[in-house]
């Protein structure tokens, strides 16, 4: 009775009856628990203005000044920008807002240009 009696004691109190204690939690030994991430990420753009040029708009035939700028598509983790995948050049009117697209070249001709021009 007494053996009976100490078991039930110990398993009750986690213990089993050799003395060593049982597993204890929400989950079974051989089981491990679920690994939940949360992983925040996106993308963003970042617009730079390279130069400032004077020329007729080709949409409002105004000669205004025209913004050269660099638009950079960004890939973000955590809010923090970790790498460029797009690069785009635009010319920008400052009087209709009419955008052209440039290419790298031409971006930087802009500034070689302006550079001879001082």
């Amino acid at each position: 009775m007494g053996a009976a009696r100490s078991d039930r004691c110990a398993h009750r109190h986690g213990r089993s009856a050799g003395g060593a204690a049982a597993p204890r939690g929400r989950f079974p030994a051989e089981a491990d628990p679920p690994l939940l991430i949360l992983l925040i990420f996106g993308s963003g753009i970042r617009e730079s203005l390279l130069n400032v040029v004077y020329f007729v708009c080709g949409y409002c035939q105004v000669q205004a000044p025209q913004n050269v700028i660099k638009r950079s598509h960004r890939f973000t983790l955590f809010f923090l920008p970790l790498f460029t995948f797009s690069t785009r050049y635009v010319n920008q009117c400052t009087n209709c807002g009419a955008e052209t697209a440039l290419t790298a070249e031409q971006a930087q001709h802009s500034l070689t240009w302006s550079a001879g021009r001082r």
